[in-house]
């Protein structure tokens, strides 16, 4: 009687030992990742005459008889081609990087992964947020892309961090010249941004860098096509000394775009 006493106050604890455990919330929890996925997609504002291109993004829409409030995914905002003209190169990079005058109403919504503190990602996150540039910015960085390099730098330096809009920016003007920037800022500012490793290793990737297209890593994130997008490595203090490495290699080796 008293073993079957003790075997029903067994069974009782570990009923509510399994009951705590399925209730209990996992440490990386959906919180934690959505705060580093909203991390991931934000982009930067710079501060380079913002209030006056607001007034103006604001006069435009007025004309064009645009609601200030409800924005749909596909509306294009732009400046008519008199007034982009008239801006400087501070104010065209403050427009271009806050306003895109694409906007796609297609976009892909990343899902929301788990453990994202733990992965490094082969591509930068595809969202709403996610810039599409008109020829003409995209001509505009690309013919000042020694200045908007520079541009880049002061304003993530100013804001402790490098939007998802500054690093598309660097990758599509293939700043070479930025990767110590790059692994400095990493290393000093922000090493919660992983991203910032898939952006040396994309700047790395688009010369076909034979020593990184070897690699397992190059394997492992853009031998699949299919995955492309969401293809990712564990965080490991290895991977990271690798991707560093190599791109300050790479770097060191290459001859720089003038």
């Amino acid at each position: 009687m008293k073993e079957r006493y003790l075997l029903i106050v067994l069974l009782m604890f570990n009923v509510n030992i399994a009951q705590e455990a399925e209730n209990a919330k996992p440490v990386d929890s959906l919180f934690t990742n959505s705060s580093l996925y909203n991390h991931r997609t934000e982009n930067s504002k710079p501060s380079y005459s913002l209030v006056k291109l607001e007034k103006l993004i604001a006069k435009s829409r007025m004309k064009n008889n645009l609601d200030e409030v409800e924005e749909t995914p596909n509306e294009e905002i732009y400046l008519s081609e008199k007034d982009f003209n008239k801006l400087s190169v501070k104010e065209k990079f403050t427009y271009t990087m806050v306003y895109p005058e694409i906007k796609s109403s297609n976009f892909i919504l990343d899902s929301l992964n788990f453990n994202l503190e733990n992965k490094i990602f082969g591509m930068l996150p595809l969202t709403a947020n996610y810039p599409k540039w008109s020829l003409r910015q995209q001509k505009f960085l690309k013919e000042n892309r020694k200045i908007v390099q520079e541009l880049i730098q002061e304003t993530s330096v100013k804001n402790q961090k490098m939007g998802l809009n500054l690093k598309k920016a660097l990758i599509d003007i293939n700043a070479i010249e930025s990767i110590p920037f790059i692994i400095d800022f990493y290393k000093s500012t922000d090493k919660n941004d992983k991203d910032l490793l898939t952006v040396l290793m994309l700047l790395v990737k688009k010369s076909n860098y034979y020593p990184f297209v070897r690699s397992n890593i190059y394997r492992k994130l853009y031998n699949d096509t299919t995955y492309y997008q969401k293809s990712n490595i564990e965080y490991s203090e290895a991977n990271e000394e690798y991707i560093l490495k190599t791109a300050k290699n790479f770097y060191l080796q290459s001859p720089k775009i003038k």
